[in-house]
């Protein structure tokens, strides 16, 4: 039976102050380097993500060198359309090792898109 992993086994919550932060693009790495880690010990047929998770999850999928498929991306709630998003994570494109992705939104819910 393969693993079910969280999104605080990839990132667990802390607390910093502003000295403590570190440099712009450290922190995401880590994130990604994790996902990639996991990603090669489980190979999961579906990802679930919601909110910023799912922002990570694009992030990986469609900016990291991601060799392989996933057959279903599930997102809910997610911001990825936002303009702030977007310049920090590219276009919002179709992942090309996705076959099948499910976004599941609240029209009203303006951080979605």
């Amino acid at each position: 039976m393969r693993g079910r992993y969280y999104l605080g086994t990839v990132s667990p919550p802390t607390s910093r102050t502003s000295s403590d932060v570190p440099p712009h693009g450290c922190e995401r790495d880590t994130i990604l380097d994790r996902m990639d880690a996991m990603r090669h010990a489980e190979k999961p047929d579906v990802v679930i993500a919601h909110s910023w998770g799912s922002v990570i999850a694009y992030d990986y999928l469609v900016n990291r060198d991601f060799a392989g498929e996933l057959p279903v991306l599930n997102t809910m709630g997610s911001p990825i359309g936002q303009g702030y998003v977007r310049e920090h994570i590219g276009d919002s494109s179709y992942p090309d090792a996705v076959h099948r992705w499910l976004n599941v939104f609240d029209g009203r819910d303006p951080a979605q898109w």
